[in-house]
């Protein structure tokens, strides 16, 4: 249902992702020391373990924070050196576009005193879409990493479709915030919190309502955690482990 649609809205920015990993196109640029992506999705938790569990609710769970994580590669383009520079924008951000297939994509990145700034931008044809400079992709994090924000924008409107927010406290603890509506005006939540020893948790809501919550433990090479089904009555849960 809304994971459906969610996979849906991804799925055409994801393919171009993975089109990105076989792109030979090889041109000159200046060089970046430090090509810094989101902590959104740089996220660390389970994804294999929980996926192949079995269990329906870990594997929504890890469905679900993939959403930010499979943006991983577009924040950190094939050779980077070898992309083409556009030079200095107006508002001093460094520009870098890449070819993949028949769509250039474009990476804006500004760094002041105060943090990062990200703009990705796709413009060409996939098919039977038609990209015409789209902003795809806006990214900001503070310099600290204290806190950030992202938006995915692909209906093209100009309004976001998903926006997520994360907070990184002084342990290395992140917690994250991910929401997005369907057509029907629903709204939808994930709240994930990614501690620095290796656990979390994850809770999905449904305009305010809680519908399923998935905790997550390492130890050694074995995964493990609780899921909680918030919509079955009466409430059940139990465990899950691989």
């Amino acid at each position: 249902m809304d994971l459906h649609m969610i996979n849906r809205r991804l799925l055409i920015v994801v393919a171009v992702i993975l089109i990105a990993g076989c792109s030979d196109d090889k041109t000159t640029g200046p060089e970046m020391s430090d090509i810094a992506a989101p902590l959104v999705v740089k996220v660390v938790y389970p994804y294999g373990p929980m996926s192949k569990c079995g269990n329906y609710f870990a594997g929504q769970a890890a469905e679900y924070i993939s959403a930010a994580t499979d943006y991983l590669e577009v924040f950190d383009p094939p050779d980077m050196a070898g992309c083409v520079s556009a030079g200095i924008r107006a508002d001093d951000s460094v520009s870098y576009s890449w070819e993949i297939v028949d769509i250039t994509v474009t990476m804006d990145r500004k760094e002041t005193s105060a943090g990062y700034h990200w703009w990705i931008f796709y413009d060409g044809t996939d098919g039977d879409i038609i990209y015409n400079d789209c902003k795809i992709i806006e990214a900001e994090q503070a310099a600290d990493e204290s806190e950030g924000w992202m938006e995915l924008y692909t209906d093209f409107s100009g309004n976001d479709t998903t926006h997520w927010e994360w907070t990184k406290n002084d342990d290395g603890d992140i917690t994250m915030n991910m929401n997005w509506f369907d057509n029907d005006l629903n709204t939808y939540e994930l709240e994930a919190v990614f501690r620095s020893g290796g656990d979390g948790y994850a809770q999905h809501s449904r305009n305010g309502t809680p519908v399923w919550k998935v905790t997550w433990i390492k130890s050694g090479s074995e995964s493990s955690g609780e899921w909680f089904d918030y919509i079955s009555q009466p409430n059940i849960s139990g465990t899950w482990t691989y």
